[in-house]
């Protein structure tokens, strides 16, 4: 097996192809190419010819990457190299908080319990038993989310950290078969009028049924309606532009960090009409809709308090507010709208509704009947 040496951009790496797989394989050496980097390489390089002539070639190559120090170092834990995973999802990506808490701290100490080793050291076998302390505590869908997420964190960590070629999570996920469940049904037109009703004639809550009747009307997201101000809405009330959400106490940008600016229903715009009249904003900057306290809504204590009561109170069985967003889609789709343009207006990608809402989307042809 012959290797070379290569300059990639002022770089150096070896390559060769693989003994085992006849794979071509690439290493970076992390020196630049001069005389001391040369002979380095060519020190590395003898090291894999001569594996691979007398039988101990590592195909991980974990053996010929070289040693560094700091945040590169060989012994990073599964759980340092998942925690440094998190903070780069949270920086570039913009990850919530709440997604953090919900699924990525839960899965942190999952490995801190049962497989806090070095992560190079996690290979297949560990993998798979790993996957089965999962399958001893969590439902199907959720072991395999986790999986999935180690599946990420290993694809991103390599090339950074001490890491085989290899993924050990690869193939891992589809051991658990998720059970099929039941779709939420959306509220029926009449149950989302008495939802309203029900808010507007209430003694204590009745400061939420415009927030309410917002979101069944315009199928927002939760925070992105409690993030909305005044300078959102056009000066004739008959658009808003849709490009923040709060979160657990935390204003950023939607969930799809795109924005997008929605014609406002007729009864919508009465409603916010009526309420700009009724409140008079000192300020554009103000949000729309507010806490009794007038801080920002948490949906926590709005779910907790407000929604069930009221739900319970006009005979409305119980669905998470958020249950308020596939209403809006139904009715939309159920009337006609193309799901292109009712996906556009609520910020959601149209595969995934046409897969989650094609038992309600009117397929109609796009062609001019020629014949009468």
């Amino acid at each position: 097996m012959k290797v070379t040496i290569e300059n990639l951009e002022g770089r150096l790496r070896l390559r060769w192809t693989c003994p085992d797989t006849g794979k071509r394989k690439n290493l970076a050496l992390a020196v630049d190419d001069s005389t001391t980097g040369r002979a380095f390489a060519a020190t590395i390089k003898d090291r894999i010819e001569n594996d691979a002539k007398h039988g101990y070639y590592d195909s991980s190559l974990l053996k010929y990457r070289p040693l560094t120090i700091g945040k590169n170092a060989s012994e990073i834990t599964t759980v340092e190299l998942f925690d440094r995973f998190t903070q780069h999802q949270f920086k570039s990506q913009g990850l919530a908080k709440s997604s953090i808490n919900s699924r990525y701290e839960p899965l942190k100490r999952m490995l801190e319990k049962h497989l806090n080793i070095q992560a190079a050291s996690v290979d297949k076998r560990r993998a798979v038993g790993f996957a089965d302390a999962c399958a001893d505590t969590l439902t199907p869908g959720t072991a395999k989310a986790r999986i999935m997420l180690l599946k990420s964190a290993w694809e991103w960590g390599r090339g950074r950290y001490q890491l085989a070629d290899e993924n050990p999570w690869v193939g891992i996920a589809s051991r658990f078969k998720s059970i099929p469940v039941q779709p939420v049904a959306a509220f029926t037109l009449d149950e989302a009028r008495r939802i309203i009703e029900g808010f507007r004639n209430n003694r204590y809550y009745s400061h939420y049924a415009d927030f309410v009747a917002f979101r069944l009307g315009m199928g927002t997201r939760g925070g992105e309606a409690s993030a909305l101000k005044w300078k959102h809405l056009s000066i004739d009330l008959d658009s808003v532009w849709i490009g923040e959400s709060f979160s657990r106490g935390v204003t950023g940008s939607t969930k799809t960090k795109k924005a997008r600016t929605v014609p406002l229903s007729q009864s919508v715009a009465n409603m916010l009409q009526s309420r700009r009249d009724r409140l008079k904003p000192d300020s554009c900057d103000e949000l729309v809709f507010k806490s009794p306290e007038g801080l920002p809504i948490d949906d926590r204590n709005f779910c907790r308090r407000a929604w069930k009561t009221v739900l319970a109170e006009v005979g409305v069985p119980y669905r998470r507010p958020y249950t308020t967003r596939k209403t809006a889609i139904t009715l939309s789709l159920k009337d006609g709208h193309s799901y292109l343009e009712v996906a556009a207006a609520c910020g959601h990608d149209p595969n995934t509704m046409h897969k989650h809402y094609s038992d309600v989307i009117q397929e109609q042809s796009v062609f001019v009947s020629i014949e009468q």
